[in-house]
């Protein structure tokens, strides 16, 4: 984080970036406890949240292929469907379950009304298993014609992250399901984390080792 914030900071006071200039116009607006003390702060936070998320995606699509008795071979028969890998295991464990947002004016939904400034949460998790657009929703099948979930937002706030989530866990999953890599979950019994909007488990251990087949 001091090296992302440093690099940040250094880059807004040369000038000449739109982009830094108004969020380091922006964060002079926020007025409550726990603000970032300037502008590197801001943007090496954001990071850092980045790489976490990643990492639980990593941890969370690792545990998926494992838990189910067929998908460690398939994915080895046929590796193009890592990809498939990545977009189950991210419906259904989804790295951050919820995102909250503010209506920003008055809104009616089914006959409710919604007031501007109303807190507004998202539940990814739920989007990922509406059994409107995904068939038997609950399962795990890297024959699923790969639909692009809810796991990473849409609209104005989509996850800039998206890809890089998508790139780093796929380049994982191909290593971990190499032909010469054996890899198994060393227990049955896997505790998530709890009181937590992100789907993480509280350890995953497994064994991998170098095989000659």
């Amino acid at each position: 984080m001091d090296v992302v914030g440093e690099a940040v900071q250094k880059a807004w006071s040369d000038g000449g970036n739109a982009l830094l200039d108004d969020m380091a116009a922006e964060l002079t607006t926020i007025d409550m406890e726990g603000r970032p003390e300037d502008i590197g702060s801001l943007v090496a936070s954001n990071f850092f949240d980045g790489f976490h998320t990643i990492g639980v995606a990593i941890e969370n699509v690792v545990f998926r292929m494992l838990s189910d008795g067929t998908a460690l071979e398939q994915v080895r028969a046929d590796p193009a469907l890592v990809t498939s890998v990545f977009y189950e295991g991210t419906r259904l464990e989804s790295p951050l379950m919820l995102s909250q947002r503010l209506t920003l004016q008055d809104v009616e939904y089914n006959g409710v009304l919604v007031p501007a400034g109303t807190p507004v949460v998202m539940m990814w998790a739920a989007a990922n298993r509406d059994p409107e657009v995904f068939d038997d929703p609950d399962s795990y099948r890297l024959t699923r014609q790969i639909q692009h979930g809810a796991t990473f937002g849409g609209g104005a706030h989509l996850c800039p992250g998206r890809n890089v989530a998508r790139m780093l866990t796929e380049i994982a999953v191909t290593a971990l399901t190499a032909p010469d890599v054996e890899i198994a979950l060393v227990a049955d019994d896997h505790e998530w984390a709890a009181h937590s909007m992100m789907r993480q488990l509280t350890a995953l251990p497994v064994t991998i080792r170098r095989v000659h087949r």
